[in-house]
């Protein structure tokens, strides 16, 4: 059985006699589930399975076209494709953020902010800078993402993934959606008893990064 260390070794072997179509399928068939693996932890569960495969996708044409370039260092090329794949894993996931929030920014953070005046908090989410908004919206992705129990996380997920829903009809309009994605059906009661405690731990870590919802206004 090839370690990771013969395997880049004859990967090297390869660019270096110029088979550059030979090492892709190389790639492939002895380095295909640990990029995909490397991908999905990157991705720290932010993203769904077709978001995954296209990063997996659009990173091999990445890595061929650099390997094409004249003068490419063939010393070590598993680098090259660990960062390949690590920057476009992490800009897909900043893409899936804004896409994802950009419209109803307003009304997510309403909901986090329940327990205290609405207004306060988005006047606050106004003042910020674009990179500022950014960068909190990926901290409550990534709170949903890692930081939740497997319930807590699909129902958070459900209520950022049906922000407009939620807004007119409330709890209910979440029953089907978690029912859709876990096959149980969960009460309106539950439903938000859950989301209670997970939005708690978003607190923990938005406060954690300087955003602290949780401050006297």
């Amino acid at each position: 059985m090839e370690t990771p260390s013969t395997i880049e070794d004859d990967l090297e072997t390869v660019l270096r006699e110029g088979e550059h179509g030979f090492f892709m399928r190389v790639l492939v068939e002895q380095c295909g589930p640990m990029m995909q693996a490397l991908i999905l932890r990157h991705s720290r569960g932010f993203l769904q399975q077709a978001a995954l495969e296209d990063i997996y996708s659009k990173a091999l044409f990445e890595i061929y076209k650099a390997v094409l370039k004249p003068g490419f260092d063939c010393t070590r090329p598993l680098r090259l494709v660990n960062t390949i794949i690590e920057r476009r894993t992490i800009d897909a996931c900043r893409r899936a953020t804004r896409q994802k929030f950009s419209t109803n920014s307003d009304e997510l953070l309403g909901f986090l902010a329940e327990r205290q005046s609405q207004t306060g908090v988005i006047s606050s989410w106004l003042a910020f800078s674009q990179e500022e908004q950014d960068r909190l919206m990926m901290v409550v992705s990534q709170a949903i993402a890692n930081k939740l129990t497997p319930k807590q996380k699909t129902i958070a997920q459900a209520l950022v993934d049906n922000l407009p829903a939620f807004a007119s009809d409330g709890w209910k309009s979440l029953i089907q959606p978690i029912y859709d994605a876990t096959g149980d059906r969960y009460p309106a009661a539950t439903i938000r008893s859950h989301w209670r405690t997970a939005r708690e731990r978003i607190y923990e870590e938005l406060a954690k990064n300087g955003f602290d919802l949780t401050a006297e206004e």
